[in-house]
């Protein structure tokens, strides 16, 4: 959970902060590194969906969660924040509007395991859930291009903010001790 909140939190803040909110367009040539992110996103998400058919929940819940660790190690190998630094901003606006397409669709894909996260994410997005939406999956089968463009360029999003909050050791203990039951043999 921690790396899937790490990589919204990151994402939405980032486009709050350096694009006030407003997705960027992707303007010039698809670059290599980019076009193999998402290719391998996509791949996530066809194994996500054929675990899904399959009625394997675990599975399609463990790809889901590979597609928001491959999502967080192209944030950390991109560097958009150096990139804005360093007054790189057309390549820096593709990084972020990469970012905000792959955050759409690993929300689409958490969906069915933490709705609430999900509704979550959407709201920071601004985006309101429509016919294209409900039929997501379909929508992308077989068009890994079309997650490229499932956000608009000029979408304004809300505000972001933490959607987990971290758990310590102290309060695992006393939920431990609140709600463990009573164990055999005690």
């Amino acid at each position: 959970m921690k790396n899937l909140g790490n990589f919204s939190n990151r994402c939405l803040k980032f486009l709050s902060t350096q694009f006030e909110g407003v997705v960027p367009a992707y303007e010039g040539e698809k670059t290599e590194y980019d076009i193999a992110f998402i290719k391998s996103l996509y791949v996530k998400f066809e194994e996500f969906l054929e675990l899904l058919e399959e009625v394997k929940i675990k599975d399609a819940l463990r790809a889901t969660m590979a597609a928001s660790s491959l999502c967080n190690t192209y944030v950390q190998e991109a560097e958009p924040w150096k990139l804005a630094k360093n007054n790189e901003l057309k390549r820096c606006a593709q990084v972020v509007n990469t970012v905000v397409q792959a955050l759409n669709l690993v929300a689409a894909m958490a969906e069915p395991f933490m709705p609430s996260f999900s509704a979550k994410v959407y709201e920071q997005l601004n985006l309101t859930r429509t016919e294209v939406h409900d039929k997501l999956y379909e929508h992308l089968k077989g068009h890994p291009e079309r997650i490229e463009t499932l956000i608009p360029a000029g979408h304004k999003i809300g505000v972001p903010a933490p959607i987990f909050r971290e758990i310590f050791n102290e309060e695992m203990e006393e939920w431990k001790k609140r709600f463990g039951g009573i164990k055999k043999g005690a």
